[in-house]
């Protein structure tokens, strides 16, 4: 399942579309699956068209 992440840094808040999955030992891990950026970049209308997709 893919979901937003947001990573709050010194330099700005950064969004990515990340996905959850399990390795072979059956650990929950995060794969990342494009950077899209600095957050400022983007309006909640843009955010809300990638999230549909």
């Amino acid at each position: 399942m893919a979901f937003l992440r947001k990573e709050i840094k010194k330099s700005g808040t950064y969004l990515s579309i990340c996905e959850s999955y399990r390795d072979d030992a059956g650990r929950v891990q995060r794969r990342v699956m494009r950077q899209l950026g600095n957050a400022n970049d983007y309006t909640s209308e843009s955010l809300e068209r990638i999230g549909r997709q």
